[in-house]
């Protein structure tokens, strides 16, 4: 025994060494090859909800140990329905900051949300529709380190609308409907009003029928008197209402329009002869003002001689005082201010 027992040793020794050596080469290897298939993780949003006609955004992140140190490619691949359908989506990017951009091919209004080299595998869904609502599959890959591939649901909402609202003759003996259809999603409740706003009667309200197709509804209800009957949906995105008025509501209403249209042509008639006179006035002042202005320019202007000269005259008087019997005439002489011979004026003055 004791012969052999460094000999058991020397095996153990080696057995020892060989397992170190071994594991430190799944290390390397996990390290410069790849990763174990359970160190990709991808994360979804179970459940994603968004109105029609708005841009949905599933999200899709996926994280692994060696992120900043991996290098190889990553694969993204959306599929619709069901798993084992063919992916409508597809992405493929090398994880290097040099590199470009994500190559992308899918169907027309998807597009990459995210930024794979981030671990962001969202999808943008534009203009979402009705039909666009179900099921969603996110599934990556990484080149050496596994897939992973997780669901999610995506739900379309519409608000509550009336389509039409409109009477459906019976060829037979049975009465007509007034027939209202709408849509909503989730699928609205649907009432019918009185002319008062108040829910029909117990015993009309038994004869109505409404029938389901993906988000539209159709309801009726007899209709033998002329009255005026709401059709209500609503849902818990809103509500909608469709008024049906008979024919002599609708004459009435007419009468009501045409008489209010009149009285709005009456009153602006009014205000257009209104506005005509006072333009009629003021043009008046106005021509008034001018032939003013034009009098006193004429008077101005007939003070003097043009240029600005000031002509003077000399009246000579002969002035007969009570106890004189005639003037003396006198001759004629040149005023000193002025430029040329002027006459002489000769005037008798008597005084009382």
């Amino acid at each position: 025994m004791e012969f052999h027992t460094p000999v058991c040793a020397f095996v153990c020794m080696s057995k020892m060494r060989v397992c170190v050596i071994v594991r430190v080469f799944v290390l390397l290897l996990a390290t410069t090859e790849g990763l174990p298939p359970s160190a990709l993780t991808v994360h979804v949003c179970d459940e994603v909800s968004v109105l029609r006609g708005q841009d949905a955004i599933l999200g899709c992140s996926f994280t692994h140990p060696k992120q900043d140190r991996y290098v190889d490619n990553i694969m993204l691949s959306w599929i619709g329905r069901t798993e084992t359908n063919p992916p409508f989506f597809q992405c493929t990017v090398k994880n290097d900051s040099s590199a470009t951009l994500a190559d992308c091919l899918g169907l027309s209004g998807f597009l990459l949300a995210g930024n794979l080299r981030q671990g962001n595998a969202s999808l943008r869904i534009s203009a979402v529709q009705v039909k666009d609502e179900g099921v969603y599959f996110c599934n990556v890959k990484l080149e050496k380190g596994g897939s992973q591939k997780k669901k999610l649901m995506l739900n379309v909402q519409v608000r509550p609308a009336i389509l039409s609202l409109s009477m459906v003759t019976s060829s037979s003996s049975a009465p007509n409907r007034l027939q209202c259809v709408a849509e909503g999603l989730p699928l609205p409740n649907i009432t019918w009003l009185s002319a008062y706003g108040q829910p029909l009667a117990t015993a009309l309200a038994a004869h109505v029928k409404t029938s389901f197709a993906h988000w539209y509804l159709n309801s009726s209800i007899p209709y033998e008197r002329q009255e005026e009957l709401t059709c209500r949906v609503e849902n818990a995105l809103g509500r909608a209402e469709g008024t049906y008025r008979p024919a002599n509501t609708l004459r009435d209403l007419g009468l009501v329009c045409g008489g209010v249209a009149v009285a709005l042509l009456m009153l602006a008639t009014w205000g257009f002869v209104v506005h005509r006179q006072k333009i009629r006035a003021r043009n008046c002042n106005a021509q008034i003002q001018q032939n003013d202005q034009r009098q006193n320019c004429c008077l101005q202007s007939s003070d003097g001689p043009a240029g600005g000269a000031i002509e003077l005259q000399t009246v000579y008087a002969t002035v007969v005082l009570p106890d004189a019997s005639e003037g003396v005439p006198c001759t004629k002489s040149k005023h000193a201010h002025t430029h040329q011979e002027q006459d002489i004026l000769y005037s008798t003055v008597k005084f009382q």
